[in-house]
């Protein structure tokens, strides 16, 4: 590789007839292109996996491998499925999922979010 490199120079400045070395590419991804002018070709939108690392202690996730086993489920499919559910929760409802809410309101919050959702409201006992 050295010798390639003395080949270069000697090349550059006027002296042997060695081949150089192709240049290094440098901040462009793989499989990207450039046009004749060197600037870059937009490539159409590629669908690519969104990734996200979730760190869980042995005892959570032995009960993840346990769910997943009983309902047929991988990880990934089921993790998926509980984070779609609870984007589309309003915001009362993920802070109760969330564990945001004091528990002796919870029980009134319910009934509300039920009562939104067009369920008849329960009668309360006192």
């Amino acid at each position: 590789m050295h010798d390639d490199f003395a080949a270069a120079e000697d090349t550059q400045q006027g002296g042997g007839s060695a081949i150089a070395a192709p240049p290094r590419r440098r901040g462009r991804p793989p499989g990207s292109k450039r046009d004749r002018d060197g600037s870059m070709i937009r490539q159409p939108n590629r669908k690519r996996p969104n990734i996200v690392s979730v760190h869980l202690s042995p005892e959570a996730k032995g009960k993840l491998d346990d769910v997943c086993y009983r309902r047929g489920m991988t990880i990934k499919t089921l993790l998926g499925r509980l984070i779609s559910w609870f984007v589309e929760l309003d915001k009362t409802e993920q802070s109760i999922v969330l564990s945001q809410v004091e528990d002796d309101d919870v029980k009134d919050l319910a009934e509300l979010i039920l009562q939104r959702h067009g369920a008849p409201a329960k009668s309360r006992r006192k």
